[in-house]
């Protein structure tokens, strides 16, 4: 499955990587690299056949900001 995660701080984009791989792994590559980013959130997209699927995930890095 194949992956986009866009990190965002205060509602600006400031990376976008995608990933080939499990959700879980996409998770944590996103969390390790939104610590290093300080993105505050993170917005998971799934592909399928290319296109993004409806009902991305977004997840909150709120609480990891150092």
């Amino acid at each position: 499955m194949v992956y986009e995660a866009v990190l965002l701080r205060r509602g600006e984009e400031i990376q976008t990587l995608y990933w080939n791989g499990s959700l879980e792994e996409t998770v944590n590559l996103a969390h390790t690299i939104a610590l290093k980013c300080e993105a505050d959130r993170v917005r998971i997209i799934e592909f399928t056949d290319g296109r993004p699927e409806m009902g991305s995930k977004e997840a909150a890095f709120l609480n990891y900001r150092q």
